[in-house]
């Protein structure tokens, strides 16, 4: 359904709503691109899940400069209704290396128009960042019900 590998560095292509972040040149996971998260940045994936069931996201994270008074939160949500509210599905506080992440998301993301990821930094400086690269959304399409229908005359 969705990829992006953030190769392109193009704010124009519409994938992303993006609120102050920046793609960043050299610190990836695969390429030379990647999003760059700090302070309050956040990146929102709108994405119509109509005609697919078993929604998974999946991505590789990067986190650097993060302290802990105050601490620094990096979190990944979903939404199920264009983002009146949203669902952490894990957040982090702590400085780690490349790492990949992968979830099965609940039925409600399943065959929806109203579905979408968001990534959120909360940070005391734009010094405390996080990336993420190879951002995938994808599911099986919903198999179609065939009914053998008889004429009579």
């Amino acid at each position: 359904m969705f990829y992006d590998g953030f190769e392109n560095h193009s704010f124009s292509n519409n994938a992303w709503i993006l609120t102050d972040t920046t793609y960043k040149l050299g610190d990836t996971w695969w390429g030379s691109w990647s999003l760059e998260l700090d302070s309050t940045d956040s990146a929102i994936r709108a994405q119509n899940t109509s005609g697919y069931e078993n929604i998974k996201l999946s991505f590789w994270k990067r986190i650097t400069g993060y302290d802990l008074w105050p601490v620094d939160t990096f979190r990944v949500e979903y939404t199920t209704n264009n983002g009146a509210s949203w669902t952490t599905l894990e957040s982090w506080t702590s400085n780690s290396g490349w790492s990949y992440h992968e979830y099965l998301l609940p039925a409600a993301a399943a065959n929806n128009p109203q579905f979408g990821i968001r990534f959120r930094a909360q940070t005391n400086s734009i010094n405390d960042d996080a990336f993420i690269d190879e951002v995938k959304i994808e599911g099986t399409p919903i198999p179609c019900t065939l009914y053998d229908l008889h004429l009579k005359v």
